[in-house]
């Protein structure tokens, strides 16, 4: 498993196909964290899932993409550019 941080995905790509709908594991890996702080997250309903049978759930990779950029930190480049905008 990757360590902490973005998903190193270079690992996997030839191994998985994460343009289909994950289980769990696959979902967890695709997001660079262990299987339990996945299961923790998606207990909090942090993380949208789809249960078509009613047991085994699924998630697609654009509701993962959502989840993982969703809380940007705007860098300090940004700031200043945006300030020098305003200011004239």
């Amino acid at each position: 498993m990757p360590g902490s941080g973005f998903p190193v995905l270079a690992n996997y790509s030839d191994e998985r196909n994460f343009s289909r709908p994950m289980r769990s594991k696959e979902a967890a890996i695709y997001c660079g964290v262990s299987l339990h702080t996945f299961y923790h997250w998606s207990s909090l309903g942090m993380i949208p899932s789809h249960k078509p049978n009613g047991r085994v759930m699924y998630f697609s990779k654009a509701d993962l993409d959502a989840f993982i950029f969703r809380n940007r930190n705007t860098p300090d480049y940004e700031i200043a550019a945006r300030l020098k905008e305003v200011q004239k």
